[in-house]
């Protein structure tokens, strides 16, 4: 009997190793509470806030959550119920099977999974405190798609931001007050409506308008339901990621797409002691798409020829009409040197489609060592959307 047991518990998923004779009709919600709870226990075990005891139930190791908590006892709960199940078949103890689940469990996670000590503190640091935090809250489901600011000052933590209710935001403070080094929590976090993308977009702009490195940058910040996304061109590898940083810190960002190339950008010193960026001009064609003001999103190509000076140019723009000749237009533009945004002003349609309007562009020329590649930005009139194109 003891052999047919070993062939339950050499199955790789755990828990998920009995066969379809063991389930009866009735044990079919047990199944699928198991099969509905793995992905969060197999989070909990690669985090090290749990493992697999010697007695075939989680153990917990670090700091848990109270939803954290619930998994775990219902896990473990569950768990008692499938041993007996399986005890029951193989005319063996429920203790002798949860022994040799575990003796499984803990070869499998050896293997293949190694589980990491539990994080150890080393310091009252501010930081360490506001991460800790912020990781307890992306790892508890309940928590990680609120929108909450974690700031940490002398040990004393503030949560701002806005929560989905009264429940989430009382949990918040709670978890918040069980991390090492915490002195009190002031929970300021309101009940409500999440920040609108256009308050996440001018949030990070105020963000990198206080850092005098990111200020100095060309960046373009766009955000869809929390998803932010940054197109441009940066200085450095470091200032791209301080970028990312900054933006993911706001309150009601869900996560950052960084899509900031880094140009190696030379300065020669001009008379009077400023400087100025020696780059290529913007002559060429550029190819790509820009979503229109119906809301589809199309191709759209455009030859740039500098004029009197490379800073300003004229463009022929060629947009793709479904079934009708390829919209054609012309736009004067010119080129901010110290910040990269250029904009091109509309002129006049020399095709323009049923039912097409067209009105200025604005965005940012992103550059590869000191040639300019991209144009990122936005058909400035109502309706419009994103352009972004790329240099042949």
């Amino acid at each position: 009997m003891r052999q047919r047991v070993g062939l339950f518990l050499s199955i790789a998923i755990p828990l998920l190793l009995i066969g379809g004779a063991v389930w009866a009709q009735d044990q079919t919600l047990l199944k699928q509470r198991i099969q509905s709870r793995a992905q969060a226990v197999a989070s909990l075990l690669q985090s090290g806030l749990v493992r697999e005891g010697p007695n075939g139930f989680l153990d917990s190791v670090g700091q848990l959550s109270d939803h954290q908590r619930q998994t775990v006892d219902e896990e473990n709960k569950d768990r008692q119920t499938v041993f007996e199940l399986i005890a029951s078949k193989a005319n063996e103890t429920p203790e002798q099977v949860a022994r040799l689940y575990a003796a499984r469990a803990q070869k499998l996670n050896s293997q293949a999974l190694p589980i990491p000590p539990p994080p150890i503190a080393q310091s009252c640091d501010d930081k360490q405190i506001a991460s800790s935090i912020k990781d307890l809250y992306v790892h508890d489901a309940g928590l990680k798609n609120e929108t909450i600011q974690v700031d940490v000052a002398s040990g004393i933590v503030t949560l701002s931001g806005t929560v989905t209710s009264d429940l989430v935001r009382t949990s918040a403070g709670k978890d918040a007050g069980n991390v090492q080094c915490v002195k009190s929590i002031i929970n300021n976090l309101s009940i409500g409506a999440a920040p609108t993308d256009a308050q996440i977009v001018s949030a990070i702009k105020r963000t990198f308008a206080k850092d005098s490195t990111l200020r100095a940058q060309h960046i373009q910040v766009d955000a869809s339901h929390g998803v932010v996304t940054l197109s441009g061109s940066v200085s450095s590898d470091l200032v791209r990621t301080a970028a990312a940083s900054g933006a993911n810190d706001v309150t009601g960002v869900r996560t950052v797409i960084n899509n900031l190339s880094v140009g190696t950008i030379s300065e020669t010193p001009v008379e009077g002691g400023s400087t100025h960026k020696e780059r290529d001009d913007l002559s060429g064609m550029w190819v790509g798409t820009y979503t229109t003001c119906a809301g589809g999103q199309t191709n759209i190509r455009m030859r740039i020829t500098p004029q009197t000076s490379q800073d300003i140019v004229t463009a022929v723009v060629e947009i793709t009409v479904p079934n009708d000749t390829p919209g054609t237009f012309t736009a004067f533009g010119s080129l901010n040197r110290l910040t990269g945004f250029l904009t091109l002003q509309f002129n006049r349609w020399q095709h323009q489609p049923a039912g097409y309007s067209m009105g200025n562009i604005g965005g940012y020329i992103g550059y590869v060592n000191l040639r300019a590649k991209t144009f990122s930005g936005k058909v400035e009139q109502p309706g419009c959307g994103n352009i972004n194109v790329q240099r042949q």
